[in-house]
């Protein structure tokens, strides 16, 4: 398993999509398992200036989801060796 996704609404809890409402939309953020547990415990995703303009279209009734690299576990650096 590389990794997993988590999706998080940040709709208020009184607001609900009704017809002709804006639909919602989904924007996917790629992030490593220590990030991950900062989002999940702070409510916050800390992103740096460039990407600024693209977090402000985000909007309460949107859905954001988060792709969450896991660590490899094992690695290789070369062939590996018969029995010697």
């Amino acid at each position: 398993m590389l990794g997993y996704f988590s999706c998080i609404n940040f709709i208020n809890s009184d607001d609900k999509l009704r017809r002709g409402s804006i639909v919602a939309r989904y924007w996917l953020y790629v992030t490593n398992e220590e990030n991950w547990r900062v989002v999940r415990g702070r409510h916050v995703w800390g992103v740096s200036d460039r990407y600024k303009r693209r977090i402000e279209e985000i909007r309460e009734d949107d859905f954001l989801v988060f792709y969450v690299r896991l660590k490899r576990i094992a690695a290789s650096s070369g062939p590996p060796r018969g029995p010697t």
